[in-house]
């Protein structure tokens, strides 16, 4: 009996290092330029996720998820941002505030954990 190899999982396929993480973030203007590169043939397929695609740019530094609307009309497209790259986007968003929560100061920003910091940009989005 052949046994299947387990399917690699996509940050593994992006750059062959189990390592890089990708964090999901909400930021619609970035994601439909990376949609607007897709259409123009600029990202290069990385992994499918059942009905789902996953595309990259050549900095491969975030991910662009393609899948098909929840109501079966359209496509939902979702970006991923590299680890590094997502702390810093996080960062200068929360820097600028928004939605009634009051900006941290520059050594709040320096001080907080990877999950404060996620917390925080979620609680403003």
């Amino acid at each position: 009996m052949r046994h299947a190899r387990p399917r690699p999982r996509p940050f593994e396929l992006l750059r062959g290092r189990p390592q890089q993480v990708f964090i999901l973030v909400v930021e619609p203007a970035l994601c439909q330029q990376l949609v607007d590169a897709a259409s123009s043939g600029g990202l290069a397929l990385v992994a499918s996720l059942g009905t789902g695609l996953l595309m990259a740019p050549p900095s491969r530094d975030c991910l662009l998820e393609m899948s098909p609307a929840s109501a079966g009309c359209g496509i939902r497209s979702q970006l991923w941002l590299e680890f590094e790259h997502a702390l810093l986007h996080m960062r200068g968003a929360l820097l600028q505030g928004g939605h009634g929560i009051p900006p941290p100061t520059e050594e709040e920003l320096k001080s907080m954990e990877p999950q404060q910091l996620v917390a925080r940009y979620v609680a403003m989005q």
